[in-house]
Order: C-alpha cells, then structure tokens, then sequence
C-alpha cells in the first residue's frame, strides 16, 4: 500500500504567500494570476501527498540543517521538507524566484 503524506503550510509560508497574492491582486490588479498560482500550489500539494521526493533538493554551499526540496510555480519558488517518521511535508516559504532566496533559507 502507498504511503500518503499530509501536506502542511507553515505559519511563515502562509504569511508569504498572503503577501504575494495580495500584491498581485492589489498592485497588478491580476486576481486570475493569482487564483491561477493558488490552483497550480493546490496541484502540486496533490502531488506531494504521493510522491514527496519528486522535485529537487536544495543545494548551497554550506549545508544545511535539515534537506529542503523546491518546486516552481509562476515566478516563485517554494521551500519544503520531509517527515518521512511522520509521513509529513512541510510548506516552509514562497520566494521570488529572481531573489537570492538560496541565502535566505
């Protein structure tokens, strides 16, 4: 039997993406960008629920404490990591894409 994972956003996650999808529909008057980006996150937490180790890991040059992985979608990047002991994966942040979002983990 397949192992199903509960996807859960972080309190830091959530706040990001509340700031990204008000600006989007504030400053860019874009509310079907934003409900569109909103659909592909709750697609790709579909997908994570089943296969957790599908996207790639993060890589820097000093390690970090814990393995995050990142998918895509629109222009921003999303920092998650894996509970396998609790079969739970975490939503850590929502980045621009263009930021060195790499150093801010």
């Amino acid at each position: 039997m397949e192992t199903k994972f509960e996807v859960i956003m972080t309190d830091e996650c959530d706040n990001e993406l509340d700031k990204i999808c008000n600006y989007i529909r504030q400053d860019l008057f874009a509310n079907m960008a934003c409900n569109s980006m909103l659909e592909e996150i709750m697609n790709t937490i579909d997908i994570l629920e089943h296969s957790p180790f599908i996207y790639p890991k993060v890589i820097r040059y000093k390690p970090l404490d814990k393995e995050y992985r990142k998918f895509t979608i629109k222009h921003y990047v999303i920092i998650y990591d894996v509970d396998e002991k609790e079969n739970i994966v975490y939503l850590d942040h929502i980045y621009y894409g263009g930021s060195d979002y790499i150093n801010r983990i």
